[in-house]
């Protein structure tokens, strides 16, 4: 019979054992005692234990490297589907706003009319500004997002991030008021889709968390 057990040694230092006993017999067959050895397997306990650890996070780094894999096939089917859907959408968005802009070059166009075609054309181009977003969140999960600044007219536009917040605010019945500082610069060098998405959702979110006042 074999026993793997921890033993001590004169030292105090335990090991791992392998215990062999085997029965002795006489010549007639009778059970006269047993015979036992003790084997020192502690080096081979742990080279199995390394073994396995080995074993254990090799399959570890599988794993993570197919979850990897698995979830940027997940996020290029996503994006490619978030493309062929911006196209989609853009295409009658397009319709619209051109339609819209059309219509207020007429000369006795209606005063109330020509408002509503303003605010139309507007939320046009805020929904068009909502798919870029789509489109954008889709870059950042792929790590894909780039910057492209220029020089822009920064009173121009900020009087269009204006327009657009004040017309969300309407739509809530609050008030919408800016004030501009006396030492803002004509022109700066930004991203302008970039900074145009971050005014809008910080701005966007405090008329949408606004109850009232």
């Amino acid at each position: 019979k074999h026993l793997e057990v921890t033993l001590k040694r004169k030292d105090g230092q335990q090991i791992d054992a392998l215990v062999s006993i085997i029965p002795r017999q006489d010549e007639t067959g009778l059970l006269i005692g047993f015979q036992g050895t003790v084997r020192d397997i502690t080096a081979q306990k742990q080279a199995e234990a390394a073994r396995r650890a080995s074993e254990a996070e090799r399959l570890r780094v599988l794993e993570m490297q197919k979850a990897k894999e698995t979830a940027e096939a997940a996020n290029q089917a996503k994006s490619t589907f978030l493309a062929n859907m911006s196209h989609e959408l853009r295409t009658p968005l397009n319709g619209i706003l051109g339609y819209a802009q059309i219509l207020k070059r007429y000369q006795n166009i209606d005063p109330v009319v020509k408002n509503g075609l303003t605010i139309m054309y507007q939320s046009g181009n805020h929904l068009l500004t909502l798919i870029n977003d789509i489109l954008d969140l889709s870059k950042i999960e792929a790590r894909k997002m780039e910057l492209y600044p220029a020089e822009l007219n920064l009173g121009s536009f900020l009087n269009t991030i204006i327009g657009i917040i004040r017309m969300r605010a309407q739509q809530k019945n609050g008030p919408f008021t800016h004030e501009s500082a006396a030492d803002l610069p004509i022109g700066i060098n930004a991203d302008e889709k970039r900074l145009r998405q971050v005014l809008l959702n910080l701005l966007g979110n405090a008329v949408k968390f606004t109850e009232s006042g």
